[in-house]
């Protein structure tokens, strides 16, 4: 929510989700030299890899209309495979009197549940509606070595590398190939993603960089 955001210097977790601030606060022809944009960060030990899938998809999120639950229950049914759908709410609030005879619903799942999921899974699928600033399920299943299908903007155009990491997709068709294809997107490629550019240690050093940036107040300095 960018009408939250109020301090003089901002640190926003994707390109997307800066440039709608700036959009809404009429800032596209004066942006800020101090804000930056630095990612969600992740911690790798909760996360454990693995390159040999199960035979499933996974949902990670509120069980919600925008997340796009519809489109991931119609899509994985359409390619043939399980989905399993993890998160807070109830399929029967979106309309559905029996659950789907493809899909498991795993509902809200602590740190080691999670684990055992996203390391398993041949892929996590997040077809959100709106502009996702950021969507911390695909990072965190890249460190697990599982790919992402997700929709083509917000904060996926920057953590979704398009046939390396997985694909965005911008229609019902393309969900079904890129999933019929995740077998392309090597485990090992997501995996060391993650841990070039959303371990802890990476995002904290950014962080670090950009307080002593605002610490000296000198966009020019040396």
């Amino acid at each position: 929510m960018t009408s939250a955001v109020f301090a003089p210097y901002r640190v926003f977790v994707s390109y997307a989700q800066m440039h709608m601030f700036y959009g809404e606060r009429t800032m596209l022809m004066s942006p800020s030299w101090y804000d930056a944009v630095i990612p969600n960060p992740m911690t790798a030990s909760e996360f454990e890899y693995n390159q040999n899938k199960d035979d499933y998809f996974l949902y990670f999120g509120r069980v919600i209309e925008n997340k796009g639950v519809h489109l991931v229950i119609q899509a994985t049914a359409e390619a043939g495979k399980k989905l399993v759908i993890a998160g807070p709410g109830d399929l029967s609030q979106l309309g559905y009197k029996e659950t789907p005879s493809h899909v498991t619903v795993a509902g809200v799942c602590d740190v080691e549940k999670r684990k055992q999921l996203m390391k398993n899974a041949k892929a996590i699928i997040g077809p959100t509606y709106y502009v996702e600033p950021f969507g911390n399920m695909v990072t965190e299943g890249y460190m697990s070595g599982t790919p992402a299908i997700t929709t083509d903007w917000g904060g996926f155009t920057e953590t979704v590398v398009q046939g390396k990491t997985g694909f965005r997709c911008r229609e019902f068709k393309e969900f079904v190939s890129a999933i019929n294809r995740i077998d392309e997107i090597k485990p090992a490629d997501c995996r060391q993603y993650a841990l070039d550019n959303y371990e802890d240690g990476v995002v904290h050093q950014q962080f670090n960089s950009y307080f002593e940036k605002i610490r000296d107040l000198n966009f020019y300095r040396k």
